[in-house]
């Protein structure tokens, strides 16, 4: 028997006199019912009947023997409203002509649900460039454990079933749009009971109308109890025929009861169908009672009272299906006030389109899809988006066939600057194909703090990447030192399994990739200029180094005869700009000639001196008489050079006046490089002096030695022979002898005469 009405035990004891008669009529096969609990005076023995609707005998193919027997044992055992004769005594004796509502309460099941699979990691692009992925994989709420559910389908087969709507380009009555939505390929009991489906789950199925000439508690059927067989639930569906009025109360009182027979530990889940609002009622006899053809307000308030008495739904899901739910009817949406079930929505079905989406819906909320997922990354201080601007791609991949969706409008992506947080929102009801993962990837960079910090601690890392933080391929994150990518308690994934009522989950991501950075070297090699082999260098010179404006150097170089006078900057911080100076070096010059990236020559140039020496000469000359000497000086760019140098002071016309005799010379040094000079005699050609002028004009880049002559004028000119004056004195002796000599002979030639 798979259809049984739940009234009083005078109605079953005329149901079983009327099996016993059509069984002996028809001589059908056998199904065993115990009868023996239906009356005081029927005495407990088992009856062989087998019935049927219609003449059509009913598919017993997929239970054995002994099954059929314990499930119509279970059907007809008595259940809370089988006591008549007290419940209906008590109540007659009050005005109050409400039927006690049956009273259900379950043991609510706890879905264990996976966590979806979901991944972080990190591809290096070069160039300091990264790509972030976060990503997602769809999945069911159990992957190692089939989520255990019962789902009970209850069917309104009033009249108004029969009118008919618009299915596709024809038009059906709604039964027939309901037998097909529910067991057509891709229906309702496909989804939960057919072969892909991934669920421990059971159906069972109650119809409901309303007749006031039905008997008592007569407006509710239960068209098939719990099974797992598809084919089972589809021919009680198919059978169900529609007349009479309708009685909401009835299909959740017979409902209650059969939800009493749940698996404990399933997922308990209640589809309410109804094409109109409740026009009957049972009273507090079970008798049906209201108007009948329109709405009754007493009949939604039992409707009410019945469906607050079952308590322990995981679900509870209403359709109001047809014409009838316009947008002012709220009574079936409203009615979900009364449930206590954890997820509850309404769905309106004006025709079969929209009533195969409401199925289509509630199968995969039942299968515990993973629905409407947002991704939140909050950046660390060490990454950024390039430009401050989101470049990225959202892409979808099953089979090992990966498509971009990025435009497709499945996520929308946004990056919140102020808090440096990126989050991607899947939109609202999304359902993530199972075994699809889901990635959305963008592009992120170093930050200036990353590159200071990295040359601050001389290319030493404060984290080292979490395992499976690469992306495929990738070598730069797993167990690698770098800066995180992220502030990872803030990075996460949240997401609903079940309806959008359900209460959504969030789980952080476990992955902790890491960016690296690159830094820079900036060379310095040291010159020496104007120098020979007999210059004594300094023992060293500091060279500093500066970034940006900043006054203070960020790093300092030694270079030395040991180093060869040459060095290099290590672990500088790029993006910086930067400049070296260097201390100054007595007696010398420096240039800085290069920059921080083909490596800087500082030019150290010895300082020039300038020696003026007098010289006197002829034999006659005066070599120890004092000549006044002028020097003049002047910059490169003919400004005067004042001050002391060599103990010479230099007044504001860059002039200095020396005295200097024979063989007496004066040095001048630390001159500047390029430094003119001229230097002067200043009485110059006089008191019988010549004066002349070696190398005593001219500018300064050696040492230079300028010399002053003055030359005796009264002597007679060099022959250019040695000892010339040695021979031009005795030359004039002898004149004179001879001329002596010749007076001599002129006064004795006199004397003779």
């Amino acid at each position: 028997m798979k259809k049984r009405r739940y009234h009083g035990q005078s109605r079953k004891s005329r149901l079983l006199a009327v099996m016993l008669v059509m069984a002996m009529l028809l001589g059908m096969s056998t199904i065993s019912v115990y009868a023996g609990e239906l009356t005081g005076d029927i005495s407990m023995e088992q009856v062989d009947v087998d019935v049927g609707e219609a003449g059509t005998q009913k598919d017993t193919t997929e239970s054995t023997a002994q099954e059929k027997t314990d499930k119509v044992q279970e059907e007809m055992e008595p259940s809370g409203d089988d006591q008549p004769e007290t419940e209906q005594t008590e109540e007659s004796q009050t005005e109050d002509v409400t039927a006690s509502p049956l009273m259900m309460n379950l043991q609510q099941s706890t879905v264990r649900k996976v966590v979806p699979e979901h991944h972080k990691y990190i591809q290096y692009n070069g160039n300091d460039s990264y790509t972030l992925t976060l990503d997602v994989k769809g999945a069911y709420a159990s992957e190692s454990i089939r989520p255990k559910v019962d789902v009970l389908l209850i069917i309104d087969k009033s009249g108004s079933m029969n009118e008919e709507i618009r299915n596709g380009y024809k038009r059906q009555s709604k039964m027939a749009v309901l037998k097909n939505v529910v067991s057509g390929t891709n229906g309702l009991t496909e989804a939960i009971l057919g072969t892909r489906s991934t669920l421990d789950a059971r159906m069972a199925v109650v119809s409901y109308s309303g007749n006031k000439s039905d008997g008592t508690y007569n407006d509710a059927w239960a068209e098939q109890v719990w099974t797992d067989s598809k084919a089972t639930i589809d021919n009680s569906v198919k059978s169900i025929s529609a007349y009479g009025g309708t009685n909401w109360e009835a299909g959740l009182r017979t409902g209650a009861e059969l939800l009493g027979k749940c698996r404990s530990d399933a997922q308990k889940i209640v589809v309410f169908l109804s094409d109109g609002e409740p026009t009957f009622y049972y009273d507090s006899r079970g008798d049906t009672a209201g108007n009948g053809s329109s709405y009754d307000s007493d009949a939604y308030n039992h409707a009410q009272s019945q469906l607050r008495q079952i308590t322990g739904l995981n679900a509870f899901y209403t359709i109001g299906f047809g014409s009838a739910w316009g947008s002012g009817n709220t009574r079936m949406s409203d009615l979900l006030k009364s449930s206590s079930a954890s997820a509850t929505k309404y769905y309106k079905a004006a025709d079969s389109d929209q009533l195969a989406d409401a199925f289509k819906e509630i199968a995969e909320s039942i299968e515990y899809t993973c629905r409407d997922v947002t991704i939140t990354d909050v950046l660390s201080d060490y990454v950024e988006l390039p430009d401050n601007r989101m470049n990225y791609t959202v892409t979808a991949t099953k089979g090992g066939v990966t498509t971009n969706i990025t435009r497709e409008g499945t996520v929308q992506v946004q990056y919140h600057a102020d808090t440096k947080t990126v989050t991607a929102a899947f939109k609202s009801g999304f359902v993530l194909d199972k075994d699809t993962v889901y990635a959305v990837n963008f592009e992120v960079k170093p930050t200036q703090k990353a590159y200071d910090e990295y040359a601050d601690q001389n290319g030493v890392y404060p984290h080292t990447g979490s395992a499976e933080s690469d992306a495929p391929g990738n070598a730069t994150s797993a167990e690698k030192n770098g800066f995180y990518s992220n502030v990872n308690e803030k990075v996460s994934l949240t997401y609903t399994y079940g309806t959008d009522g359900a209460a959504p989950d969030t789980d952080a991501y476990q992955e902790k990739p890491v960016v690296q950075v690159s830094d820079t070297q900036i060379a310095v090699t040291k010159r020496w200029e104007n120098t020979n082999q007999n210059t004594t260098l300094p023992d060293q010179v500091v060279i500093r180094l500066y970034q940006d404006n900043e006054q203070t150097e960020y790093r300092t170089l030694t270079l030395n005869a040991e180093n060869q006078w040459a060095g290099t900057f290590i672990h500088v911080a790029k993006g910086h700009t930067y400049r070296i100076a260097e201390d100054a070096v007595d007696g010398y010059e420096s240039e800085i000639t290069g920059d921080a990236e083909q490596g800087y020559v500082a030019i150290n140039t010895r300082m020039p001196s300038l020696t003026v020496q007098k010289k006197v000469e002829g034999k006659l000359g005066d070599k120890t008489k004092q000549f006044e000497i002028k020097i003049r000086l002047a910059d490169k760019n003919g400004n005067p050079v004042t001050g002391s140098y060599g103990g010479v002071e230099f007044d504001s016309h860059g002039e200095a006046v020396v005295s200097l005799c024979d063989g007496e010379q004066v040095c001048i040094e630390k001159l500047p490089v390029g430094t003119g000079y001229q230097v002067t005699e200043v009485l110059a050609d006089r008191e019988g002096y010549q004066t002349s002028y070696e190398t005593c004009e001219g500018t300064l880049s050696a040492d230079r030695t300028a010399t002053v002559i003055n030359r005796y004028m009264e002597e007679i000119p060099d022959s250019g022979i040695r000892d010339a004056g040695s021979f031009a004195v005795g030359g004039a002796l002898v004149l004179l002898a001879g001329a002596g000599m010749l007076c001599i002979a002129l006064i004795r030639r006199r004397r003779n005469d």
